[in-house]
């Protein structure tokens, strides 16, 4: 795979780079300088949007790392962005590793298949004891019979969440993305998302709701994949709680940095409890990288929109997703 790296501050100049960086951001060789103003070789939309792309770091030596999908020229490419800490260098500064991606990479069938049949196997095999329980002599007492009916009910809405994840899979494909985004109000959506996932209250005690949007927020989306990536999030954050949680929706519409920066809705999604984590005194709030078929796909979804998103929590657990989602009013030069 094609790759490169490059450096750079914050103010966008140049401070380190080697010669597969300037191959995959389509300079002429030997022409790039350490000190040279990066947005006027690539755009300062693009060079804005991976800065925002890289985590500010927490503390000590913890180099918090992000990903962005963008199109130059006729090349994709993904940028992990890593904003290195003051104990790396005097001025605030992002090391970029760039490289090249296709529409369908050596290998991501098989890991693909790898990932589904893991996702599979604990409905399967739910659905699988449950009737051999209820086959074995269950049927016989109404109240115990009850309790294997729900969990076979609660497991084949599982499966129906993987069969819809991998429907919303088959539709990440970029240019179709770009072509077919519309304006999309984000407060009805939130609101829709909320009241669907009423039934977590009922099944697993946790409550979800959306607050207000305070100033409307419309992004630059394609609706139905839109909604079922709010839907994605939500549910990984019901899935990973525990009786007693509440998952809270809300968007905010955050002032734009500069006048080239592109403009950027947060959506955030946060897991609420009253109970402090176990070895509190120890937490540190981390970057974190949920792995599934659904939040790939949601991550995949906002990259292509031009987007990205930063999962967060501690102690092997997962308190919030926040999208990072361009707003309608600058689709028209949003990168990807």
């Amino acid at each position: 795979m094609d790759e490169g790296l490059i450096v750079i501050r914050t103010d966008g100049s140049v401070q380190a780079f080697d010669r597969g960086a300037e191959r995959l951001l389509g300079i002429p060789a030997g022409s790039l300088r350490v000190g040279d103003d990066l947005a006027q070789l690539v755009g300062g939309e693009l060079v804005a949007s991976l800065l925002d792309a890289a985590p500010i770091s927490v503390g000590g030596d913890f180099l918090g790392s992000g990903e962005l999908s963008f199109e130059l020229g006729e090349t994709w490419l993904t940028a992990s962005a890593t904003r290195l800490s003051a104990e790396v260098s005097s001025h605030p500064t992002v090391l970029l590793r760039l490289r090249a991606t296709v529409q369908a990479e050596v290998g991501a069938g098989r890991a693909l298949a790898a990932r589904l049949s893991r996702e599979l196997r604990a409905p399967v095999t739910a659905i699988r004891g449950c009737s051999q329980t209820l086959l074995g002599g269950a049927l016989d007492e109404t109240e115990r019979a009850r309790r294997f009916v729900e969990m076979v009910g609660h497991n084949v809405d599982q499966l129906e969440v993987i069969a819809e994840d991998l429907c919303a899979f088959a539709q990440i494909e970029p240019t179709w993305i770009r072509e077919n985004r519309r304006a999309v109000d984000v407060s009805p959506v939130l609101g829709s998302t909320a009241r669907s996932h009423a039934h977590s209250v009922i099944r697993r005690g946790v409550a979800v709701r959306a607050l207000p949007v305070a100033d409307k927020v419309v992004v630059a989306a394609v609706p139905q994949l839109f909604a079922r990536t709010l839907q994605g999030v939500v549910g990984e954050l019901v899935r990973l709680a525990k009786r007693g949680d509440e998952i809270v929706c809300k968007a905010v519409r955050p002032a734009v940095r500069s006048s080239d920066a592109p403009a950027i809705a947060e959506i955030a999604v946060e897991r609420q409890s009253g109970q402090a984590p176990s070895g509190s005194a120890g937490f540190r709030d981390t970057e974190v990288s949920p792995e599934s078929l659904r939040m790939e796909t949601v991550r995949d979804v906002v990259r292509c929109h031009g987007g990205w998103l930063r999962a967060r929590g501690g102690d092997s657990r997962l308190d919030s997703i926040t999208l990072f989602w361009p707003l309608w009013e600058s689709a028209p030069s949003a990168v990807g």
